[in-house]
């Protein structure tokens, strides 16, 4: 088997398992729902898809000759997908947040920057700004004594970091390097920044 083909094998392989363990969190979130223990607004989680659905779409395009690397993307929009659904069937809708109008309005204008240049990785990488706002506001309200379980996080931080391997393995050229701007700002500093936050907390606490 030639070597490139071997790395491509790899990648592959570790991307499908990035995306396995993306939707474990999905079914981990679910669970707390289920429980009772997390309460999902439809008006926020609409904002979310279409930020997932965007990531996805500009993603895909920035890796369209090796769409393994997509694979968390799409698990992440997936996600979004089933608890949207699930929280609109049962009508657990409240007053959308100013923030999320801001999220979502900026979202747009990325989507027609996006169509105006013809530039997924701008498009992307922008976007991933987007997900730095909303991890501030989950970290700021963990601060404040929301409560929040560190596992599904952890779990997350784990899936992008195979990610992260996976495009590293399968590396071609310079451009690839903004391929690694989605799985590290979103997936390990934006999912990681929580249980670190958590962790932080705690010790005060106990202090």
């Amino acid at each position: 088997m030639p070597r490139r083909h071997r790395r491509y094998s790899v990648a592959t392989a570790l991307s499908i398992a990035s995306a396995v363990l993306i939707l474990v969190t999905g079914v981990m979130y679910f669970l707390q729902v289920r429980r009772g223990q997390s309460h999902p607004n439809a008006a926020t989680w609409i904002m979310w898809l279409f930020v997932d659905t965007l990531n996805l779409a500009s993603y895909s395009e920035m890796v369209r000759e090796e769409p393994f690397k997509a694979f968390a993307a799409l698990a992440a929009t997936i996600n979004a997908f089933v608890i949207f659904t699930y929280a609109t069937r049962h009508r657990h809708f409240a007053k959308i947040d100013r923030v999320d109008v801001a999220l979502l309005l900026l979202t747009a204008m990325i989507a027609v920057i996006w169509k105006a240049t013809g530039n997924a990785t701008l498009s992307n990488v922008l976007l991933q700004g987007v997900f730095v706002i909303s991890f501030a506001l989950t970290i700021r309200s963990v601060w404040n004594g929301a409560n929040e379980h560190p596992a599904a996080w952890l779990v997350a931080v784990a899936a992008y970091l195979l990610s992260i391997i996976a495009i590293v393995i399968s590396w071609d050229s310079a451009n690839d390097g903004w391929q690694l701007a989605f799985p590290i700002i979103n997936g390990v500093l934006g999912n990681g920044s929580v249980p670190v936050t958590l962790w932080i907390v705690q010790r005060r606490r106990r202090a």
